[in-house]
């Protein structure tokens, strides 16, 4: 996954060839000024003591041309310095961007079972995190890996034009240090990946601690929540040290190899000067020249930690680009709806190897309203998963007015239904926005009457604001009745041709929960709506009441008919009537 995480983000740079060029020829010059600049300063130096050997003064006349030619290496150098790292800091930003754009194209794309498989954290943290690593070290990577290579060449070719002998000194020590930062980058390199997956999980954490605040305060387990994120913080924390610790001794290892190359340059230099081999001040340059290379080389050793920890972050971010996304093959549109539903030995399990639907049949026709009911866990929100395509079924079929759904686009089956949820979802904006958020081309006519139709007009005209008021993000300027109440409104907003209520009216007070009944009662007298509630008083009026338990279809029939049976439906309606 690696070397394919390197390739992939080397495609993400090729989109950008023309900053790339430039960004080479901008290092190439700079490189090369600055490798001729020691052999400069040597020769300067020559002449000062050959100068101050011959005359006893220094003759800065004769110096002048070689300062000409130092400024303007100089200059030249700033100037194509600046142009490559202001390419490398817009290369990276076109990158971070492209990835980003990427990513969220892949989240809209990618089936429901990837979120209910994978944490928010985790996902947030891919995101975020793992993007910005790329980001932060992207730009360091690029720079330095063109200034060092080009630095390499450049200043092994000049050192040859200096001294053929000490350049085969310095460059034996080349090998020697690349190899041992390779080894200990190959080393840090899935420490880092398990740093990032450390980090997730923190995030995870952090999310869900957030989310269940008041719960964690209702139950007073503050304090086992802060030892539980320790737990997490440690581990993060430790392989952290891990990876660092490896990445930490590449450089001082590349520091002492160099040092070591110092020391011989020096005194094998000299003792060229000593027998008329070697310019005394081309010892000068060639002292420089080791410190020249022992930047590079030391860059080079940087790069590939940086690479490693570039690369972890990568494997996990390309593990969401890769993910196969939510199938959409079939060519139907879902045009006009009667409403029947006919369900036919319906099988389905999230896992393959354990059913949590069993062999469900059942019909239901135009206008009618159906109820689900049984216990917790009994199969009815999976039912509502298979209906509303987030799912397929193993086996069976869902025939819409004839024809199995499966046959038709997703996102025309979606379109057709208006679903209230368990949890209320709304975002941070204005309940107008809010309320047509299933159909952008509603009016507010439509809008306000479908909030009448709701019971949620009177409220939303109580507010600050009226439609135009904010919800914030937490969403603690209206009651959980409230929320349910906006829910149901815009399902209606969407003008749907059934209507599905999963637990509908489970966070409504009884006043405000009557209100909706009523709204709620004509409204299914003219479409197909299916409810799945546990407070079976809300359903008694339903035309059919379908009783599942434990994924397996046991009773349908009206209010009166099952209770007359005395089954399993039954015992639900004297339970709860007489709790």
């Amino acid at each position: 996954m690696s070397n394919k995480s390197s390739f992939r983000l080397l495609k993400y740079l090729s989109r950008y060839k023309f900053s790339i060029v430039i960004a080479i020829v901008a290092t190439l010059v700079a490189v090369i000024c600055s490798a001729f600049m020691p052999k400069y300063y040597g020769r300067a130096t020559t002449i000062i003591i050959n100068d101050f050997v011959s005359t006893g003064r220094i003759e800065l006349s004769s110096l002048y041309p070689i300062i000409k030619v130092l400024i303007t290496l100089y200059t030249v150098s700033m100037v194509f310095t600046y142009v490559m790292q202001y390419l490398a800091v817009k290369l990276t930003k076109d990158v971070v961007y492209s990835l980003r754009k990427d990513l969220r194209k892949k989240f809209e794309k990618l089936p429901i079972s990837y979120y209910d498989q994978n944490e928010t954290g985790q996902i947030m943290s891919k995101i975020t995190n793992d993007i910005t690593v790329i980001g932060n070290n992207l730009g360091q990577i690029i720079t330095q890996f063109l200034q060092s290579l080009f630095a390499i060449i450049s200043i092994v070719v000049v050192m040859f034009t200096v001294s053929v002998d000490l350049s085969f000194v310095i460059l034996a020590s080349i090998p020697i240090t690349i190899f041992v930062s390779l080894k200990r980058a190959k080393k840090s390199q899935p420490l880092y990946r398990k740093k990032q997956n450390a980090l997730g999980g923190v995030n995870s954490y952090v999310e869900e601690y957030f989310t269940g605040y008041e719960v964690i305060n209702t139950f007073d387990r503050k304090e086992e929540t802060l030892k539980d994120f320790k737990k997490l913080n440690d581990k993060l924390c430790n392989e952290a040290i891990k990876a660092e610790k490896i990445s930490a001794s590449i450089f001082p290892t590349s520091l002492f190899i160099n040092n070591i190359t110092y020391v011989l340059i020096t005194i094998i230099g000299f003792a060229q000067v000593l027998n008329g081999r070697l310019e005394v001040g081309y010892v000068q340059s060639m002292i420089q020249y080791v410190k020249q290379l022992g930047q590079p080389i030391g860059n080079l050793a940087n790069i590939s930690s940086l690479l490693q920890s570039t690369i972890a972050a990568s494997d996990r971010v390309f593990e969401v680009l890769d993910n196969p996304e939510e199938d959409n093959s079939e060519t139907l549109e879902l045009q006009e709806v009667k409403g029947k539903l006919d369900i036919e030995n319906l099988f389905f399990g999230y896992d393959k190897t354990k059913n949590i639907l069993k062999n469900i049949s059942f019909n239901i026709k135009p206008g009618e309203t159906v109820a689900i009911v049984g216990p917790t866990g009994s199969g009815k929100t999976t039912f509502i998963n298979l209906l509303m395509r987030f799912y397929d079924a193993t086996s069976g079929k869902i025939k819409l007015d004839g024809t199995d759904i499966t046959k038709y686009k997703k996102e025309t089956v979606r379109r057709k239904m208006g679903m209230v949820l368990q949890e209320t979802w709304l975002f941070n904006g204005t309940i107008m926005d809010n309320l047509k958020y299933g159909n952008d081309s509603a009016t507010e006519e439509d809008v306000y009457k479908a909030a009448t139709r709701a019971g949620a007009d009177t409220f939303i005209r109580q507010t600050a604001q009226g439609y135009n008021t904010i919800l914030n993000e937490k969403m603690d300027n209206i009651s959980a009745g409230q929320k349910q109440l906006l829910t149901i409104a815009r399902a209606l907003v969407g003008n749907p041709d059934i209507y599905i209520l999963d637990e509908a009216t489970s966070n409504i007070d009884s006043k405000t929960e009557k209100t909706i009944q009523k709204a709620m009662d004509k409204i299914m007298s003219e479409k197909t709506t299916i409810v799945i509630a546990h407070r079976l008083s809300t359903i008694e009026n339903a035309d059919k009441i379908v009783v599942i338990k434990d994924g397996e279809l046991l009773e349908q029939g009206n209010h009166k008919e099952l209770l007359s049976q005395k089954g399993f439906y039954y015992d639900l309606y004297t339970a709860q009537y007489n709790g």
